[in-house]
């Protein structure tokens, strides 16, 4: 291997997410720049970065991190917890993907130079997941996030710094010899291509133009390549489910409810729909996490888990709603129809645009609608399930007492905790004798990359770009 031509030539970035230069530092591919405090695995246990590790209280309401030291910006300058903590504060000053996180944000401060504590206002299950976000310098000022300042440099911590960039055309990163981890950085050179829709960048890539690009589960089926290329993919936090209007007939009648849950068959759904580019669901967490290990040796031993009943055979007609504007959505709508019909239930399929679907959702005014929406990262479902919060988005209508016990309860779990498997099998089980929804599958991401790249990342639900140092291309083949 001859390091010293080693060369990574553009990566996919889409303009039309740096439109704000506040964003630069936002998307994926800034994170072979910024680092972030943990990484989350889809295994639910994070990964300190820069961080080294954490403690949790009792209660799952203060977390207490703890910071690498001797960890240098791009500038020089060592990271410590004023820097973390001025991350935190320009991200609840400043709206940005990563604000709804510290909704549940109580207070933070500063322990010492290098330790930092978080205390939410209500108990959180594996929160540090959510801390994956780049942690910046302090000291910016309001002016360095505005759309059109072209002196905007991004200094980071990551295995490449900013080198230049030429306006809406490209941007070059250069290898950060002073990065503080120990595995080597192979390529010498990033160079980021600026691509303005999807259509450009399939092109570019199959044209050999551009190395890699990552996908976010949004546009599965909407390319087909000629090129040799291969491709590193996982779960995500991207989670399709069947809505259910529960507060009426006929999908108040829990059987009904449960037989549809058990006719759909998710394997042939994802292969069909998503072109077996997601994971089945059939809860909303993702299930490679931890307490999914020994979760099979306890309903087994526990005497009240039950046989799923046997399906009747219904003479129904439901009205299906789901947002026209999604090829995903409307090939989902589509499958479910015709799996359904056998078994005496017509579907009605309602396509409507995107503000009309979330107005009819508001309103509960639909049987069964198509929804999506990328959970933190800690799988938290308060958004979706607890009485005590609503969204637009995501209503459900399904309200219970003994479920909001159960999903506090949920919050309370941890790796280190005792029963957390037992914690979870109890929300398994309730939620699949009452079915407040029907879980469809998890979409996948992915990294894709041109057959000449070698290497390996490590896939996980932060960010594949966080790896790209691991790659390189070998010239002496």
């Amino acid at each position: 291997m001859n390091s010293s031509n080693l060369w990574v030539p553009p990566l996919h970035l889409r303009w039309e997410e740096l439109l704000s230069l506040r964003a630069l530092f936002l998307i994926h591919v800034m994170m072979v720049v910024y680092e972030s405090l943990f990484k989350a695995e889809n295994t639910l246990v994070a990964t300190p970065v820069l961080a080294e590790g954490y403690s949790v209280s009792t209660s799952n309401k203060i977390y207490s991190i703890n910071l690498k030291k001797n960890v240098q910006f791009h500038d020089g300058s060592l990271m410590d917890a004023a820097d973390v903590l001025a991350t935190f504060d320009y991200i609840k000053n400043y709206d940005t993907p990563y604000t709804p996180i510290f909704e549940n944000v109580l207070s933070y401060k500063m322990i010492d130079q290098y330790t930092v504590s978080i205390e939410l206002i209500s108990p959180q299950a594996d929160f540090v997941n959510n801390l994956d976000f780049p942690i910046l310098a302090s000291g910016l000022a309001k002016q360095s996030f505005t759309q059109d300042n072209p002196s905007f440099i991004p200094i980071g911590t990551g295995r490449f710094k900013f080198e230049s960039r030429t306006q809406n055309k490209d941007m070059n990163l250069v290898r950060n010899d002073n990065w503080h981890g120990e595995q080597t950085t192979y390529a010498d050179n990033i160079y980021v291509s600026f691509l303005h829709n999807s259509n450009d960048l399939f092109h570019a890539f199959d044209a050999g133009e551009i190395d890699m690009f990552t996908t976010n589960g949004s546009n599965w089926g909407e390319f087909n390549f000629t090129t040799h290329y291969k491709s590193f993919e996982t779960g995500s936090p991207r989670y399709t489910y069947l809505g259910l209007n529960t507060t009426k007939e006929p999908l108040s009648n829990v059987t009904l409810r449960r037989d549809i849950n058990n006719i759909i068959d998710r394997k042939e759904m994802t292969e069909i729909v998503m072109f077996s580019h997601a994971s089945p669901a059939e809860l909303p967490i993702i299930s490679s996490a931890y307490y999914f290990e020994n979760r099979d040796a306890i309903s087994q031993n526990n005497e009240t888990s039950q046989k799923a009943p046997e399906i009747l055979k219904y003479n129904l007609s439901l009205n299906l709603l789901y947002n026209s504007e999604s090829n995903i959505k409307s090939r989902a709508a589509s499958y479910l129809k015709k799996e359904l019909e056998p078994y005496g239930i017509t579907l009605n399929l309602q396509a409507v645009d995107f503000e009309e679907y979330k107005k009819l959702i508001e309103g509960a005014e639909y049987d069964l609608y198509l929804g999506e929406v990328v959970m933190n990262n800690n799988m938290n479902m308060d958004f979706m399930f607890s009485s005590l919060q609503k969204t637009s988005q995501n209503l459900c209508t399904f309200v219970n007492n003994e479920f909001d016990s159960i999903l506090a309860n949920h919050n309370m779990m941890s790796p280190d905790k005792e029963n957390s498997e037992i914690t979870f099998y109890n929300f398994e089980k309730y939620f699949k004798e009452n079915i407040p929804q029907i879980p469809l599958f998890h979409t996948n991401s992915a990294l894709y990359v041109n057959n000449r790249i070698r290497g390996d990342v490590k896939a996980n639900m932060s960010s594949f770009y966080s790896d790209i140092g691991n790659l390189y291309i070998n010239y002496t083949e």
